[in-house]
């Protein structure tokens, strides 16, 4: 598959996730309960804005596939996971929305607090269980096993494990939220991994 077709199919997904992401992530839930699936070793985690740039890197992760998954076949499955993780976390969103405790970003100096509180102002601290980020992560790191060398597999997996404590340790995901999307991408990529 030519990576212009890749690319293209890539670009229309992420502006589809954009929208729906947008469009759900800005619904009224102050009439809704709002849970909140903390437990005490979420509160015992420090705030640590550095690790935003882990945080961050989410984005650049999630287009790996593009790169490493040359048949035609495969990338159609890697866009099936995706369309599986986006539709099944927004289900849970509008049925069971949950709200994250973030930290208070009042002064931000530093270039890593401005991110935080940059991106603080386009996603609601709503909707995080389970984590997207983690999601599709799991997604990645299942497929780079299959179809690449061990090495790549081991490298992307100690990525995705950065990428988890960022999502604690910038206060933009609980543990269970973590939990929550690790499930969702071991589903998906049982979905769309099986021969």
């Amino acid at each position: 598959m030519r990576l212009i077709d890749k690319l293209m199919v890539g670009g229309i997904f992420w502006v589809g996730w954009l929208a729906l992401y947008v469009v759900v992530n800005n619904l009224d839930y102050s009439q809704r309960i709002k849970r909140t699936p903390a437990i005490g070793l979420d509160m015992a985690v420090p705030f640590v804005p550095e690790w935003i740039y882990f945080y961050l890197s989410t984005y650049v992760f999630v287009f790996l596939p593009v790169v490493f998954v040359s048949s035609a076949q495969w990338f159609n499955r890697v866009v099936l996971g995706y369309v599986f993780v986006t539709a099944t976390c927004h289900l849970i969103y509008l049925a069971w929305p949950s709200s994250v405790q973030r930290a208070d970003m009042i002064n931000p100096h530093r270039l890593s607090e401005r991110l935080i509180a940059g991106f603080q102002q386009t996603c609601r601290p709503y909707n995080n269980f389970p984590s997207m980020h983690m999601a599709y992560v799991v997604l990645c790191v299942c497929l780079a096993f299959r179809l690449q060398p061990i090495a790549l597999g081991v490298a992307l997996a100690a990525w995705a494990f950065l990428i988890a404590l960022s999502t604690l340790l910038t206060k933009q995901h609980y543990i269970a939220d973590i939990a929550g999307g690790l499930f969702v991408g071991a589903v998906a990529y049982s979905l769309v991994g099986a021969v």
